[in-house]
């Protein structure tokens, strides 16, 4: 993978973290300067969206830690309330995922790991949503 791409990927990952340190500079940088054709940029977007997604697979997995250790300090936690917001969120809210590429917006798919939200779920949203991300920068 030449050096370009691989920045990509990695910005998208570090970008779509919980809280993200910087944005996609390096796709953004190609775009502005012009100097990739159509296909190279439609690559780069496809990269960009791979590394955001697996950064968002990261964030799941931080959240489902994350219940792991609240349910170790205190065993009951997952009662009646937390049923009740956990299928609330896997019903209603899932679909903010959409927006993944958004803000501090990761701290959604951190949510879903941790109201257990299957992954066959959540994977197809993240992938819509940083694709559609993408899709509309190249088109700008």
């Amino acid at each position: 993978m030449p050096a370009p791409y691989l920045q990509v990927f990695t910005d998208g990952i570090i970008s779509s973290l919980v809280i993200p340190v910087h944005s996609q500079t390096t796709f953004f940088a190609m775009k502005a300067f012009g100097s990739f054709d159509v296909q190279q940029m439609q690559l780069s977007a496809t990269v960009a969206t791979l590394g955001a997604t697996f950064g968002h697979l990261l964030n799941y997995g931080f959240g489902q830690l994350a219940l792991k250790g609240l349910l170790s300090l205190k065993p009951n936690l997952t009662g009646n309330g937390f049923s009740k917001v956990a299928n609330f969120f896997n019903s209603y809210g899932l679909f903010v995922l959409l927006l993944s590429p958004y803000g501090i917006s990761g701290i959604f798919s951190v949510a879903a790991g941790a109201f257990r939200t299957r992954l066959r779920y959540a994977l197809p949203l993240l992938l819509i949503g940083q694709a559609g991300f993408y899709i509309y920068s190249l088109m700008q």
